[in-house]
């Protein structure tokens, strides 16, 4: 069953990525997108302490995973989540903004972020099931160690994004 939930929960956030994607936007509707992103980043710099930056970079990150393994509510949320990076990748694409010194690192940080935010669309999507009664027994140390596993990748994930932040 769990497999079965992470191949839906691939197709639902990359399906909403890609519908967000597609999104036709404006230069100007482009420009609102990208300056909260853009000014958060240059908060971060302005900090000038890069432990810091990749912490808040991981409470953000894991509060938005975290929200993804609620049952029911959660796969929703992973929609809404995909869209929204969607939309932003486009924004950013249309408006040509940098925000991060290193693209390579700064990518591997988007994989390991989709990676976190696909497995806790999983584990929503296993919990809904197993919630509404269906006859999968649920075992609480699985969903643990799941959990640990997306922190994990969001801990990663941040330290490489706020590496890409500093340069």
């Amino acid at each position: 069953m769990r497999a079965l939930t992470t191949v839906v929960a691939a197709a639902l956030v990359l399906g909403s990525m890609l519908a967000g994607y597609s999104r036709q936007i404006s230069p100007e509707e482009a420009a609102t997108a990208v300056k909260p992103i853009a000014d958060f980043y240059e908060k971060l710099r302005a900090g000038g302490d890069e432990a810091a930056a990749a912490l808040e970079l991981f409470s953000l990150g894991l509060a938005s995973v975290a929200m993804c393994n609620i049952p029911v509510a959660g796969p929703a949320i992973a929609v809404y989540l995909g869209y929204s990076s969607g939309t932003l990748s486009r924004a950013l694409e249309v408006h040509q903004a940098v925000l991060a010194e290193n693209t390579l690192y700064s990518s591997v940080s988007s994989v390991l972020q989709l990676a976190a935010l696909v497995l806790a669309t999983a584990e929503g999507l296993y919990l809904s099931v197993v919630m509404l009664g269906r006859k999968e027994s649920w075992e609480p140390l699985e969903t643990a160690a799941i959990a640990l596993l997306q922190a994990s990748l969001v801990a990663l994930a941040s330290i490489l994004e706020a590496a890409s932040i500093f340069g």
